[in-house]
């Protein structure tokens, strides 16, 4: 068995699929080839670059049973064969056969990639790193692309994150990666400074977005580092927070503050903010009706705006045409009920992995580990909560978080094994010197001194 994990350690064609999923995780995380479709009006197929090499490699250096031999793996899948199975009932069957073959083929394999490709410490350590560096280029689109479309940031170009509350939520997937890089010990103080800057302004261009989805997915990462974190990690968040308050009050000119904190009704309410309220609820309301009426399989994938469409035609009311905006009652309204159910437990299961990661790591003091494990929890948490308020159900982010639980933890037993031999190695290795032998606790000088013949 252990000869068969090393062949696989040193198999070219898995490294080399490892290395082409590094640069499919990349492309998906940063959105690098919507920008370049962006600026240059040609689709370059980047992902179909990296893509195909990283999936055949899953596929035949055995990652797909290494993937599944954990329960997030398993609710995954079982998330993806009820998808499949609620094509045939869909009200648009070509519609939701076209969101399902996307789904398996450019979001699902992530799972493989993420969670079966790393089969050591270093490569799950590129694994964050390159989800940093995405980050990094998140944050600097951000910059540069910026639009104060209505007073709200959002992205000049018009792709998957140029909506201010979908940019909003994945800086609150991805900054937690780069905030490893501040937290790491044993970095240099140039690239920790550098890294906290980044994180800084990404939370300023969180705040520009004026998503009050996200705004609660912040407060409950908050919430999640007070509970989780070390006293020196508390410390460090109750000195943050006034900065970042700082962002709402001055940097805003007043619109992000009056619309974030427009939960009521009232006369100081943005009506902007008032109209999407109650949008949302009526979507909400629709979403949970249709998931009652239809249990079992849905009204199709993606097909929750047509169905919503329809029905409100029929009642003789207004219909709206939007997606859901709770990525929740998304599944549940266009995959049924046990979709949800494969959805909640594999992001519970993914929740456990990562608490169990971080408590393992602070008994054994492996401080590279807790970090990630650490900011892993922030990141999902923050995700999750703000993903209550987007259609965001057939994304990639969970199913990274998930393989990057996978392979954590799949990987931590040996690698604290690694550091407890490596100790143990440097304890042998250190021969006692003669004043440890001859200062010890029961010397005696007397006794110490030699006799003269």
């Amino acid at each position: 068995m252990y000869s068969q994990w090393m062949a696989l350690q040193q198999n070219t064609l898995r490294r080399l699929a490892l290395y082409a999923g590094l640069g499919f995780l990349f492309l998906r995380v940063s959105f690098v080839h919507e920008v370049l479709q962006y600026l240059t009006g040609i689709n370059s197929h980047l992902m179909y670059l990296f893509g195909p090499l990283a999936i055949f490699g899953a596929l035949v250096t055995q990652a797909v049973s290494r993937t599944f031999s954990w329960r997030p793996g398993l609710y995954w899948l079982g998330f993806a064969v009820w998808m499949i199975a609620a094509i045939p009932t869909s009200s648009w069957v070509g519609g939701s056969l076209t969101v399902v073959l996307s789904y398996l083929r450019t979001v699902f394999p992530l799972l493989l990639v993420v969670g079966g490709l790393a089969m050591t410490w270093r490569e799950c350590r590129l694994m964050i790193a390159t989800m940093g560096a995405a980050a990094l280029i998140n944050v600097i689109c951000g910059r540069i692309f910026m639009s104060q479309g209505d007073a709200r940031l959002e992205l000049a170009f018009a792709g998957s994150i140029g909506n201010s509350n979908d940019f909003a939520a994945h800086l609150l997937f991805a900054l937690p990666m780069l905030l490893i890089v501040v937290m790491r010990p044993n970095r240099s103080m140039l690239l920790r400074f550098g890294a906290l800057a980044a994180v800084g302004y990404g939370g300023y261009l969180i705040v520009a977005t004026a998503s009050r989805g996200a705004l609660v997915g912040v407060a409950a990462a908050v919430l999640c580092w007070m509970v989780l974190g070390t006293r020196n990690q508390r410390i460090a968040l109750l000195f943050a927070l006034p900065v970042a308050a700082s962002l709402i009050v001055f940097d805003s000119k007043g619109f992000t503050l009056k619309r974030i904190t427009s939960f009521t009704i009232n006369e100081d309410s943005s009506e902007e903010a008032m109209a999407s309220r109650v949008t949302r609820e009526y979507l909400l309301r629709q979403s949970i009706r249709l998931t009652f009426h239809h249990p079992l399989f849905g009204v199709g994938p993606d097909q929750f705006i047509n169905a919503e469409g329809k029905t409100g035609g029929m009642a003789g009311k207004r219909s709206v045409w939007q997606a859901t905006h709770n990525s929740f009652t998304q599944i549940s309204s266009e995959c049924g009920l046990p979709a949800l159910l494969f959805y909640l437990l594999a992001i519970g299961s993914t929740f456990r992995l990562l608490y169990r990661l971080l408590r393992t790591a602070r008994r054994k003091r492996h401080d590279e580990m807790e970090t990630i494990a650490f900011c892993s929890l922030i990141s999902l948490t923050g995700y999750c909560v703000a993903s209550v308020f987007l259609s965001l159900g057939y994304s990639f982010y969970l199913l990274v978080m998930s393989g990057l639980a996978i392979s954590l933890s799949r990987i931590a037993p040996a690698e604290l094994e690694r550091m407890k031999k490596a100790a143990l190695e440097a304890k042998r290795g250190s021969l006692p010197g003669i004043k440890r032998v001859v200062q010890g606790p029961l010397y005696n000088s007397r006794l110490a001194k030699p006799r003269l013949p």
